[in-house]
This record gives C-alpha cells, structure tokens and sequence, in this order.
C-alpha cells in the first residue's frame, strides 16, 4: 500500500472520533522494524522502537499506538523471563496493561492485554487477579469469537490454576474437568489432571514463601531433571507448571516457609551449593 494511502487510512480512523483496530491498515515502517526486533528476541531494542511509536502523531503511525503499547509491555514480560530478577520488567509491564484496561481502545487489544496481565499475575502469585483477568478475557473472547494472539485453551486452563491456587477447589476442579472435555488433547491436559483435586492430586501449597531454582523450563522433564539433582542433595523440590507470555513454562520450587527471612536462608544454601538462580517468591 502506498504511504499516502496507508496515510489516508489512518485518517479515517480518526476521524470517526474513537480508536478501531488497526489490523486492517497496513503496518506502518517503523513499527514493522520493531516487529522484527521483537521476534528475533531483541527484546530492549524493541521496546524502545515500541515505546516511541506508542506517543508518535505520525499519519501513519497514530492509530497503531496503543498496538505499541501492547508490544511494550509484551517486551518487558520477555525481558523478565529471560534474566534473573526480572521483577522491574513485569511490573512495568502490569503499569503499561493497566495503562491499556484503563480505557480499552478495542475489544481485541482489551483481550489480549488481559492475557498479558493475567499471565503476569499468575507469575507474581496475584491469583485473584489472575482470576479475574482470565475470566474477562474467556468472556470477552466467547462474545467477540476467535482472534489468534490468544490461545483459549490456555485462558482455560490458567483459570482453572489460578482457582486452585486460591484452593477454590471445586471451581478449579469444574474449569478442569470442562478444559479436559474440550480440550481432551489439549497441550495441558496432563497438568489438567495433576491438579484436579477429584481425581487424587494433591492441594495447594500453605505457605507464602518458597525458593524458585534455575530459572524457568520450556520443558517439563527439564525441570524434572533439576529436581532429581536437588533430591540427591536431601533438597525437597516440586515442579510446577506457570502460564506466562507464549506457552507455558515450568520452575522447580523448594521450600514452604511461613516468613521471608526462612526462605532467604534457603536460597543462600541453594545457591552456595551450585544450584543458580535462586530467588524468593512472592
């Protein structure tokens, strides 16, 4: 599309008084650049092109602002989940989501940025939150039908865990039995079933602190791996599955401790005996 027709476009959007979803027009040079930057994983990069694109008066590049705000956010879900200690990232991330949900644009851009911040929630262990998110989310993708930057089938199931880790038992069991019937080769039906409390899985975890060890596993029998080295040092661990941006992830978690000081001293032993990154949650 010619630059004067993607221009002209865009005026039209705007003059009709509100935001619409973009994904009609044709993206815009500098935001397909910090597309590009963003899949080839240079995270940093393109959350600066992002986050300058996201306050450009730009013809063109206007209506796709809050779509880089957006990308802003996802930039820094990955930059936290690909360094240790990534906890500044996600909490500018949940600024820049709530940014969004405090005026959604359109119902799409609201889906997904509900996602994000119920992916992040669940990571920080704000599980009402991420209740909450993932419920919005189902409902509103139910109503708007399919798009596909949102997997339903993992909106699903991280309900459901979200629900199980407020040990609202019965509700996790019901989102799980209706993930495992609509999904019954669904990619989580295996954690479906670990965590469904009817058919003998064990509860939720009391304690507020715990130690997370070596950061986090695209596959489970890689985390497996890791807590069979901790079980030959006497080290308790469990794996446990979390629904961060893109699929989901697995982190080996040691420790129930009632106060953080408890599960500080256990991170220090982790760590002084080889096993890194150790970090205190939540």
């Amino acid at each position: 599309m010619h630059r004067t027709t993607i221009a002209a476009a865009a005026l039209l959007i705007l003059a009709a008084g509100c935001w619409r979803d973009p994904s009609t027009i044709e993206k815009p040079t500098r935001f397909r650049e910090a597309e590009k930057l963003y899949l080839d994983k240079n995270f940093s990069q393109a959350k600066s092109r992002f986050r300058e694109l996201s306050t450009s008066d730009a013809y063109a590049e206007k209506p796709f602002r809050q779509e880089a705000l957006y990308y802003t956010a996802l930039c820094d879900q990955q930059i936290a989940a690909n360094s240790r200690g990534g906890r500044p990232a996600l909490e500018d991330a949940i600024r820049t989501l709530n940014e969004i949900l405090a005026a959604p644009t359109y119902a799409s851009l609201e889906i997904r940025a509900l996602a994000a911040r119920g992916d992040i929630s669940l990571e920080v262990n704000d599980y009402p939150g991420a209740a909450h998110d993932y419920r919005r989310a189902l409902r509103l993708l139910d109503s708007l039908g399919p798009i596909s930057a949102v997997s339903r089938e993992k909106l699903l199931f991280g309900l459901g865990l979200a629900e199980w880790n407020q040990r609202n038992y019965s509700e996790s069991d019901r989102l799980f039995d209706q993930y495992r019937v609509t999904y019954p080769h669904g990619a989580f039906v295996e954690e479906a079933r670990r965590h469904h409390v009817r058919l003998g899985m064990g509860l939720a975890p009391t304690a507020s602190f715990y130690v997370l060890v070596g950061g986090s596993f695209t596959v489970r029998e890689q985390a497996e791996n890791l807590t069979g080295k901790l079980a030959a040092r006497n080290i308790k661990a469990a794996v446990e599955p979390r629904s961060v941006a893109g699929p989901i992830t697995y982190v080996v978690r040691v420790g129930a401790f009632d106060d953080r000081d408890a599960a500080e001293t256990q991170r220090r032993a982790l760590e002084a005996a080889g096993f890194r990154p150790a970090e205190v949650y939540p």
